[in-house]
């Protein structure tokens, strides 16, 4: 399970659920990322488009390109917190990368998804789960995923009947 961030707060959050996509939120990086394969390509990458050599911030965006691009697999799935991390959706991956040509730089990279749940409130979440949850990351993995969807099935079960 993996955690794909709307936007800085949560703002492209309503994008997300309207277009059934998940994006890789972040100015620059206009050009197709698929063509990259490696850990050492997307820091190069990086680098270039960041105009940084600090090895913990190109590690940092390196690996985060890396999962939205190549390492997160269909089928996988993903949580997005809405703005202010008050709810979030539960997600399933339905689509390899693509890379689309768009006005707004924030929505040329992006995954298809299926939204399995909306709407799930913060409060479900035990503290050891909201406290994965509040990672800084922009694109992370959840350590726990069975815990995650145990919680979301008790939300589920007992607030649907």
């Amino acid at each position: 399970m993996w955690v794909f961030r709307a936007g800085k707060n949560g703002a492209m959050y309503n994008d997300v659920i309207e277009y059934s996509q998940v994006f890789l939120p972040w100015d620059g990086y206009q050009e197709d990322l698929s063509k990259y394969q490696t850990m050492p390509e997307f820091r190069k990458l990086v680098e270039r488009e960041k105009q940084t050599t600090n090895r913990t911030s190109v590690s940092n965006w390196a690996s985060q390109i890396l999962v939205f691009v190549k390492t997160s697999q269909i089928g996988d799935c993903v949580l997005i917190p809405a703005q202010g991390s008050k709810c979030y959706t539960l997600a399933k991956i339905a689509g390899d990368y693509e890379y689309i040509e768009s006005n707004d730089e924030m929505l040329r990279h992006t995954r298809k998804i299926t939204v399995l749940e909306e709407n799930i409130p913060r409060s479900v979440f035990s503290q050891e789960v909201k406290y994965m949850l509040g990672a800084y990351r922009t694109v992370f993995k959840i350590r726990n995923e069975d815990l995650v969807l145990q919680q979301i099935e008790q939300w589920h079960s007992t607030s649907h009947k």
